[in-house]
């Protein structure tokens, strides 16, 4: 007889994992029916950029992303789980994420134990991304505000009492759906003005008892400044 030898069965696939957290922020959109979380600009830049989930204590867990495209943007992520609680954690970097398409993106993940038994796939997650700020909007001042020639033959627009009083436009473009806040001489005016269908926003600037604005606004030069903010929060250039 020949020395005995022993083997280890192993043939049970490993329970699959699954996904506790997405790296995205407060901010939601709803979309076909579905409200998603949103991976914005800010995250992007400066969030918690970390996939996290359990599974298999000691086991290899593979992520799989991909975008919306048609073949998809894929990438595959793998990670050892935590030998006694299963815990994993996957962080893509800037490079990565910029190798995806914007829009919605899915990830999934399956575990891989020791004897290479490998686990179904967990179901897929589906979030938003958009790390694109909006187009920057462009002012104007309404045709009725005088224009006059300074001393130094600049050309300058000026506000009298009446436009004040009475009402004058300000308007200009943007990134359609996004916010457009309005500040004079650095104080709000408005955060309200909604960018329409034809990129088109306009404002009219009209002093009244409910809003002072003759308390924010002295006679001598305005600095008229406005950023837009889509619907991811992601915020222009002034």
């Amino acid at each position: 007889w020949s020395p005995s030898q022993s083997l280890y069965l192993d043939v049970t696939e490993p329970i699959a994992p699954f996904i506790d957290s997405l790296p995205t922020s407060n901010v939601s959109v709803d979309l076909d029916g579905s409200t998603l979380t949103v991976f914005n600009r800010d995250t992007f830049q400066n969030g918690q950029k970390a996939f996290k989930g359990h599974a298999e204590p000691g086991s290899k867990v593979t992520l799989t992303v991909f975008d919306s495209l048609s073949p998809p943007g894929v990438l595959v992520k793998t990670v050892m789980a935590h030998a006694v609680d299963g815990s994993w954690s996957v962080v893509l970097s800037q490079q990565e994420w910029q190798g995806l398409s914007e829009g919605v993106i899915a990830c999934k993940v399956k575990a891989t134990d020791a004897s290479g038994n490998i686990s179904r796939e967990s179901d897929p997650q589906r979030f938003y991304m958009d790390i694109t700020p909006p187009t920057d909007p462009g002012i104007e001042l309404s045709d009725s505000v005088v224009l006059r020639v300074n001393p130094q033959q600049a050309t300058i627009r000026f506000l009298n009492l009446d436009d004040f009083q009475n009402g004058t436009w300000i308007h200009g473009t943007g990134e359609k759906g996004s916010t457009i806040t309005l500040k004079i001489n650095g104080n709000v005016v408005t955060s309200a003005i909604v960018v329409d269908s034809n990129n088109s926003w306009r404002f009219m600037l009209v002093n009244t008892p409910q809003k002072n604005w003759d308390q924010l606004i002295q006679d001598g030069p305005l600095n008229i400044e406005v950023v837009a903010i889509d619907a991811a929060k992601n915020t222009s250039q002034t």
